[in-house]
């Protein structure tokens, strides 16, 4: 389904929403960060010396660090003129957004990730298509074809092909109904067999969830990731984009404060629980950080829309890290062994300076200040 005319119009209706949020320790209250290393054990100055890691290049583009340890936020610093109610385009980490609404689905019994046969309009005769379990579309290897240029060791400078976008763009802004356009997708390797870096699995795995749990309802949907995910977590701040049609783009388009993304990955450190309620299961959060091993058996960095550290991508940091990855080196980085959770928001162009170096310098030096603690 495509728009077409110079007045294209929404095919829904906006849902305004009123979130619900609770206050506790990621609020803006007392202690302060420092006080709060502090009280953690750590060095109040070691911690600060390795946030200053993260924004002593200004082309580096670092606009917000937010770093949690043991449950307590003990730094926070933004690049002028942000501040903690900014809300930073967020771009790929939205991916693990998608994994999230998946895995509270499957807590609550709607679906199985071990599920095949997911749509209907799969389900015509010997459609190959039947064989695509959940699983393999959170770990990237759906198996569809779908034309991109964004993945792991692949030219990012291509954005066309033959005179058209890429399809792992054009699902941005073609004015189509995204879900549908995914779904439309024909099989171009075995499911489970080629991991590649595709905007196509995460729009599909949602569109799945919001078949299971409001019947494809679009209008139903547009609530649900706030009232199931980011209220019982008390975020207020994120901002969900869709295409015309009302099918979330959180592949990408996606707006967040850097304390929202700090509250979904303590969810993710706390094994997902939350509040002494379990909003994921523990099994789930296990998958999300277990590399592909098949389908990624060139560089088996990826799980389950979140990145992996289990290779050594990340040098000098934990190989029990993984993270959410965004375009510009936006980063929701999880560390068990050190009770971590570090947020990191930038722009696209810190990319092109070698903005990595100093976010994985500042991670690798807060890891040192816990070690050195504790």
């Amino acid at each position: 389904m495509v728009l077409d005319g110079p007045n294209m119009e929404p095919n829904f209706r906006p849902r305004p929403l009123t979130p619900q949020p609770r206050v506790d320790d990621f609020e803006p209250q007392e202690p302060l960060p420092s006080e709060a290393a502090a009280e953690t054990g750590l060095d109040p100055d070691a911690i600060h010396a390795a946030i200053e890691l993260a924004f002593e290049n200004p082309m580096h583009f670092t606009n917000a660090m937010l770093v949690v340890h043991q449950g307590q936020v003990i730094a926070e610093r933004y690049r002028e003129p942000f501040g903690a109610e900014t809300r930073f385009e967020s771009w790929s980490m939205g991916k693990s957004i998608a994994a999230t609404l998946v895995g509270i689905a499957q807590h609550r019994g709607h679906l199985s990730i071990d599920e095949a046969d997911l749509f209907e309009a799969w389900r015509f005769g010997d459609d190959p298509r039947r064989e695509i379990r959940l699983r393999d579309i959170l770990n990237m290897a759906s198996g569809l074809q779908f034309s991109g240029s964004y993945g792991r060791d692949e030219d990012h400078s291509v954005k066309s092909q033959n005179g058209r976008f890429l399809d792992h763009i054009y699902v941005y802004g073609g004015g189509v109904d995204s879900h549908e356009f995914c779904l439309g997708r024909p099989l171009e390797d075995p499911p489970g067999t080629a991991g590649r870096y595709r905007n196509c699995d995460p729009l599909l795995a949602t569109a799945f969830v919001r078949d299971r749990v409001v019947g494809g309802d679009v209008q139903e949907f547009l609530g649900w990731p706030q009232a199931e995910l980011y209220d019982p977590i008390g975020s207020h701040g994120m901002v969900l984009e869709t295409d015309p049609f009302g099918s979330f783009l959180i592949s990408g388009h996606d707006y967040g404060r850097a304390r929202d993304w700090a509250r979904l990955g303590q969810l993710y450190l706390n094994r997902g629980a939350w509040g002494g309620a379990q909003i994921l299961d523990e099994e789930f959060v296990d998958f999300v950080q277990t590399p592909a091993a098949k389908p990624w058996s060139h560089n088996p960095y990826y799980g389950g829309f979140f990145c992996t550290n289990a290779t050594g991508l990340l040098p000098g940091i934990p190989k029990d890290t993984y993270w959410m990855s965004g375009g510009g080196r936006q980063r929701t980085l999880v560390i068990p062994s050190r009770d971590l959770v570090i947020v990191r928001m930038g722009h696209m162009a810190g990319m092109i300076f070698g903005a990595e170096d100093s976010l994985n310098a500042a991670t690798a030096a807060l890891c040192r200040a816990v070690d050195q603690a504790h």
